[in-house]
């Protein structure tokens, strides 16, 4: 929102669920080692894990003016509140102070507001400055006995009450926002597109800038019985946490039998990262990196394509693409040259007779020509590693008009609008919402920041 180019110090603690209880734990951007929940917090959380966090924050803190420190759940989880590193001990350990922030949507939130403060050590209780409610639907007038109250009750201001903004259209935060949707977009439009909700999706964002698309709906679906099959138009399989879990989940629900009648139909299957690995014919897992014991899996068997896990090594990086002659769906001068990113673990090798889906032309800012993905024959499987391919307009219209072009529509024209662009305009828009609607004098005060020339210059601006 800030318009800083992320780090890997702004998230350096990452839990990558893997099933049976066990998560990969993901220190500045690279895999470091598999943890239980115990273990996590004997052995990893008050040790490594908090004195990775000190050498990140300071870090920022010397080299930004200001560091916004966003918990993850509650701060007052009683059974684990020693060993949570993601709350009340960071703000500690920075003294910063703290605003809690209310979720009033799904009810209980002075409750909500009033156990937490309850059950803070008085040591964190007394960083917290102030409160703010978020998503609120009605009158302010019939909401004011309960602020009073809090305010009387805990001692702590309200500093706002942010309404709920229905028409926003921002990035998911995680997969737990993905499940308040089952589709973007409904109505009658010309494009149908099917998103598999995996269990263990991951990157779901991929897709969002689709909807951004004319007469386009996207559909995230967990059974396929949920699924039109005359009204698909492609079906996308998309990344995941853990390939080999999500695809015996893809088996057992049936979603394969779905992805063949649909290959059978002549109906373009996308996979993207771990979906790419499942459409090939199999996942060699030989030291239990990702299906938590060693195996080889069978695969989809719509690629070519056999993935190897090899050690904790994760591919992670920032690149400039383009469509390959072969890909007729990304095809066309328009979709030359697109930013995307890698972030994979497993090293696919593709076999004859499919072909590569796409060139990455630069890395990280240095130009070198790799191939990425596979095709299939009649090039309607399309398997890649590229995240954000749908961000930039060109590949995404691209797409679009391929699709529309096996159903006898029109071509859409060119467009310049970006992803990157509809968010930043979205995102002004709520600061404009939230501008007006919390006492961000207070709250500079708070943070001991003079904003009264920055605010008259936003507001100037706008």
């Amino acid at each position: 929102a800030a318009g800083v180019e992320p780090k890997v110090e702004m998230n350096p603690i990452l839990l990558k669920p893997k099933g049976d209880g066990k998560s990969q734990v993901i220190v500045l951007g690279k895999p470091y080692r598999d943890y239980g929940c115990e273990s996590y917090y004997r052995d990893f959380a008050l040790d490594m894990g908090i004195r990775v966090v000190r050498e990140c924050l300071d870090l920022l803190m010397e080299e930004y003016d200001l560091v916004l420190i966003e918990g993850a759940g509650s701060p007052v989880e009683v059974n684990i509140y020693d060993y949570d590193i993601a709350n009340m001990k960071v703000a500690e350990i920075a003294s910063s102070p703290v605003l809690l922030v209310a979720d009033i949507n799904r009810g209980g939130v002075f409750a909500s507001i009033y156990g937490t403060l309850a059950l803070l050590k008085p040591e964190h209780r007394e960083l917290v400055k102030g409160v703010l409610i978020n998503k609120f639907r009605g009158r302010y007038e019939v909401l004011k006995p309960g602020l009073d109250f809090i305010e009387k009750a805990t001692g702590k201001p309200v500093l706002g009450v942010i309404p709920y903004v229905n028409d926003l259209s921002l990035p998911f935060e995680d997969s737990v926002s993905l499940e308040d949707f089952n589709y973007l977009k409904k109505a009658e439009v010309d494009v149908n597109l099917v998103v598999v909700k995996l269990p263990r999706i991951s990157n779901f964002t991929d897709f969002q800038p689709l909807s951004f698309e004319p007469d386009v709906s996207v559909f995230y679906v967990k059974k396929p019985a949920d699924v039109d099959i005359e009204h698909v138009d492609a079906l996308i399989l998309p990344g995941t946490k853990n390939t080999v879990s999500d695809l015996a989940w893809v088996k057992e629900v049936g979603f394969d039998q779905l992805i063949y009648r649909l290959r059978r139909l002549g109906k373009p299957i996308i996979g993207v990262c771990g979906g790419y690995q499942m459409l090939g014919e199999k996942i060699v897992d030989e030291e239990g990196v990702e299906g938590g014991v060693k195996g080889i899996y069978r695969g989809l068997s719509l690629l070519n394509v056999e993935t190897y896990f090899k050690g904790y090594d994760k591919h992670v990086r920032r690149v400039k693409a383009v469509a390959t002659p072969f890909n007729e769906a990304f095809s066309g001068e328009e979709a030359y040259g697109f930013q995307c990113y890698e972030i994979h673990m497993g090293i696919s090798e593709v076999k004859e007779p499919c072909k590569p889906a796409f060139r990455i032309v630069e890395e990280e800012g240095r130009l070198v020509d790799k191939l990425d993905g596979a095709l299939s024959e009649d090039c309607l499987v399309i398997g890649t590693y590229l995240h954000g391919l749908f961000d930039d307009s060109a590949p995404r219209r691209a797409f679009i008009n391929f699709l529309r072009k096996t159903k006898g529509l029109k071509p859409l024209s060119p467009s310049s609008s970006s992803a990157f662009e509809k968010w930043r305009h979205e995102i002004e828009r709520f600061a404009d919402i939230v501008l007006h609607n919390v006492d961000l004098q207070k709250i500079a005060a708070i943070a001991k920041l003079d904003v009264a020339e920055n605010r008259l210059r936003i507001l100037k601006r706008r």
